[in-house]
């Protein structure tokens, strides 16, 4: 035979009672304000910028490093916000890449990296190989003229929220692309990078 359950009358239930003129309202409002204060005041953000890769009139390779952090910080949209939160941190971001030039043939190749540097620094291995042997390397085919590449914030330590005050960040990796030379300088890609950035912290 089932256990009967306790009768609803006994159970301690929680009642709000209504400000008599605002209703639901006041208790919508309530709660939008307490999630803000017990996020810290949370906010998502995203940041665009551009960036444009050339050949050179020079032999070897032209190299290019996209960081993450300085990337993000030197933003518009990021300045727009820095002065009113406390601390940041990048959550991933979007890199596309265009062959604006498809005339020109090259041999390149890109990739995204992760790596712990010192504070506004990138040091990541900027040959050819180093690039192509990334998981996730590719290059930009002929006539489609447009790669995406994406970069993801992970582990403990890259997805902790950095000072804002200080006005030196770690960064945590980035985009990386190297081609080769020609006879003249030439522009040949243009790179769009959407950054999701996340701000807490209210000064």
């Amino acid at each position: 035979m089932a256990k009967k359950s306790r009768s609803v009358k006994n159970r301690v239930q929680n009642v709000r009672v209504l400000d008599e003129y605002a209703g639901s309202d006041s208790a919508y409002v309530d709660r939008v304000i307490s999630q803000l204060q017990n996020s810290h005041s949370f906010t998502t953000l995203l940041c665009t910028e551009t960036f444009n890769l050339s050949t050179a009139s020079s032999s070897g390779t032209d190299r290019l490093a996209i960081s993450t952090t300085a990337s993000v910080v030197g933003s518009d949209d990021f300045q727009s916000m820095a002065q009113q939160f406390a601390t940041f941190r990048v959550r991933c971001v979007r890199y596309d890449v265009y062959d604006v030039n498809a005339s020109v043939p090259v041999t390149s190749g890109f990739s995204t990296y992760h790596d712990s540097t010192e504070p506004n620094s990138v040091r990541p291995a900027l040959t050819l190989a180093a690039v192509l042997d990334s998981p996730d390397s590719q290059v930009v085919p002929p006539g489609m003229g447009k790669i995406s590449l994406f970069w993801r914030a992970k582990g403990t330590l890259e997805n902790e929220f950095q000072s804002l005050v200080s006005g030196e960040y770690l960064d945590y990796g980035g985009l990386r692309g190297v081609l080769s030379s020609q006879t003249l300088s030439t522009l040949k890609y243009q790179i769009v990078f959407k950054a999701v950035v996340d701000f807490r912290g209210r000064r």
